[in-house]
């Protein structure tokens, strides 16, 4: 009888230890529990006397192996383990990111070339005692002549913007150019005559379209030497005199990220140094150019 009963409470937890699965901890701890699913670097079970219990995660890096309610273990290794990447906390202040140079509301060098072409326009002036007729003048007079040629002008130069206010869309800013050089080629009369302009200064104004369009308008003006090389031929002179004046125009670009296309117009007058010649260029270019 005895007997018996041992044999039937034997078979009873024989029965319940196998309906049950057993994870064994790394530090030797068991888990009576039932293993719902296994992930990369996750057990997922629930409690094997919580079956209607939530579900438990622990970390495959802290579980030695799992024994199954129906004999079957599994193992798990060390070297086979995913470790589980962590977000790494610090108790200093985190810097902030430098944001990203806008190319068309900050402040930057830029270079442009300009190619077009216009009109020149030259008096001088003369005593003279004969009209244009031969007629004789005992007393004289001051005689002024006029003649205009037409030119191409190649030009470049270099400059800076400082861009000012936080605007988004728009923002105002103060240009200066540094140095422009041109050249002013007549094709009939087989001269040309050469232009400096160090230290001009104008406004300059950005209209931000989206992130790689925008629209800019300049002016600008200052001062101006006309053949500032000894080698060169002024229009309608031969003297290698150079003519100090002033230049000032205004242009409109369109913005494509860092690269610039436009339409400039400039004029330049000079001979304020000279007696008896004026020089006045009226110049319409085409301009290319990039902004850093």
């Amino acid at each position: 009888m005895k007997t018996t009963i041992l044999f039937i409470v034997f078979t009873i937890f024989s029965f319940i230890g196998f309906s049950q699965d057993v994870i064994v901890k790394r530090d030797g701890e068991k888990i009576d529990a039932k293993v719902i699913e296994i992930t990369k670097t996750t057990i997922k079970y629930k409690k094997f006397e919580q079956e209607d219990g939530p579900v438990r995660n622990i970390s495959i890096s802290e579980v030695a192996e799992i024994i199954y309610n129906n004999g079957d273990w599994e193992k798990f290794k060390e070297e086979d383990i995913v470790e589980e990447v962590e977000e790494e906390t610090s108790t200093r202040p985190t810097r902030p990111s430098r944001s990203k140079k806008d190319p068309f509301l900050n402040s930057g060098l830029y270079l442009d070339l300009m190619i077009g072409g216009g009109n020149a326009i030259v008096s001088q002036s003369s005593f003279s005692y004969y009209d244009d007729f031969g007629n004789y003048y005992p007393n004289g007079f001051d005689y002024t002549s006029e003649y205009e040629s037409r030119y191409v002008a190649v030009s470049f130069r270099i400059g800076h913007k400082w861009m000012f206010g936080k605007g988004e869309k728009y923002r105002p800013g103060l240009q200066v150019q540094w140095m422009k050089v041109g050249i002013h080629l007549n094709p009939e009369g087989g001269y040309a005559s050469y232009a400096l302009s160090p230290l001009n200064i104008g406004l300059t104004n950005v209209f931000k379209l989206n992130d790689k369009h925008a629209i800019e308008a300049n002016v600008t003006g200052g001062f101006t030497v006309l053949n500032f090389n000894p080698f060169s031929t002024i229009i309608g002179n031969g003297s290698p005199n150079a003519h100090t004046g002033y230049s000032f125009g205004g242009e409109l670009k369109y913005r494509f990220n860092v690269l610039a296309v436009g339409v400039d117009f400039s004029r330049i007058n000079t001979g304020f140094n000279q007696v008896n010649s004026r020089h006045n260029l009226n110049v319409i270019s085409l301009t290319a150019g990039i902004k850093l």
